[in-house]
């Protein structure tokens, strides 16, 4: 359905304030808010934030006639709704605003998760920071569309990969995800576990090249590859950070699976830039059929470096739209600018503000 901006805003306020009165008090997420670096309104004890629902509420005001034109770019209305539970939950938070994600299956993935790990607490998962994140890695065997994958890695990167199956979008016959023969870039190898998810779809006739800039994450994805060598095999991993341009020096953050580029440290970490467009010359790829990007805020320069590639082949997409406050809306609009011809769809793998994937397809002619 259609709106003129102002529609949008009217009915937009309207939903906002018949959410007001809720009180949800177990809308909030035991697998990934019991840690020390959880933001504090995300904390369950927390109500409102009123300086939070202010920024938020007023990015809505300035910029609704922009909302409206992102919320008629998706291709079906599940997505639409999403886009507009997704501002509500910034507005409102937890207590407030139920997402269409919080239902049964979410919290079965997770016990299915617990459930394939096979050697508990084989090494701490313990980043720089003493305030942030301490959790431990576990050794899972999961059975995954037929393949067996066994892996290092924490509860939370085995769950979204191979339980709530992140970047494999599958609503009402529409499906977005690697397939048989495919030529993937995986942007964010992390430890290894969506690169062997794509590797075990894609078959012996695909390949997968997987992108991190983190000396640790490299590590433990090239032991997870040569713990599953017919999976290893199909995967080439490139030790350079995904970006708008080749060649360039940047500085990032070491943080294990939330590693991001950083700017103004001289302390950093330093890596040289690859581009996808230049990635593809160079390697002389035939094509690229399938992209995904979980890369901590980087997507939408990388983007900027892939647009040769996205206008000459389009490729299914699985992009990440959650890392920066914006990404919800120039990642959308920056896909539509390149190419027109693709449907998006949005779809949600948390109950929290985390795990947006924006999902690109071409239209059927």
């Amino acid at each position: 359905m259609n709106h003129t901006p102002r529609s949008y805003l009217m009915q937009f306020i309207g939903d906002l304030f018949a959410a007001v009165p809720n009180q949800h008090d177990d809308n909030w997420d035991r697998f990934r808010t019991e840690h020390t670096d959880t933001p504090e309104w995300m904390q369950p004890k927390h109500g409102f934030d009123a300086r939070r629902a202010t920024e938020n509420f007023a990015y809505v005001i300035e910029n609704f006639e922009l909302l409206n034109q992102i919320d008629q770019f998706f291709a079906d209305d599940r997505s639409r709704e999403l886009f507009r539970s997704l501002l509500l939950y910034r507005i409102l938070g937890h207590r407030h605003v139920r997402l269409p994600s919080n239902r049964n299956t979410y919290r079965a993935h997770y016990d299915l998760a617990l459930q394939s790990i096979v050697n508990y607490n084989t090494g701490p998962y313990v980043l720089n920071d003493p305030q942030l994140l301490q959790d431990m890695f576990h050794e899972f065997a999961v059975d995954f569309e037929g393949t067996r994958i066994q892996l290092e890695c924490i509860l939370t990167s085995a769950a979204f990969a191979y339980f709530h199956k992140q970047y494999y979008f599958d609503r009402l016959g529409r499906r977005i995800r690697p397939l048989p023969g495919d030529i993937a870039i995986d942007g964010g190898a992390c430890f290894g576990e969506t690169a062997l998810a794509f590797a075990s779809t894609i078959g012996d006739q695909g390949h997968v090249y997987s992108f991190d800039m983190t000396p640790r994450n490299i590590a433990m994805a090239r032991r997870n590859f040569a713990r599953n060598p017919g999976l290893g095999e199909r995967i080439t991993l490139i030790e350079a950070p995904l970006s708008a341009a080749a060649g360039q020096e940047i500085g990032f953050c070491d943080l294990g699976a939330a590693s991001h580029v950083t700017s103004g440290d001289p302390n950093a970490a330093r890596a040289i830039t690859e581009s996808i467009d230049h990635f593809v010359a160079s390697r002389a790829l035939p094509r690229v059929d399938f992209i995904k990007m979980d890369i901590e805020g980087a997507e939408f320069d990388a983007l900027t470096g892939a647009q040769q590639t996205i206008r000459e082949w389009r490729p299914r997409l699985a992009i990440s739209v959650y890392h920066r406050h914006d990404d919800l809306v120039r990642i959308p609009a920056l896909l539509v600018s390149l190419e027109p011809r693709y449907d998006l769809y949005l779809e949600h793998y948390t109950i929290d503000v985390g795990e947006t994937i924006l999902y690109a397809v071409p239209r059927s002619s």
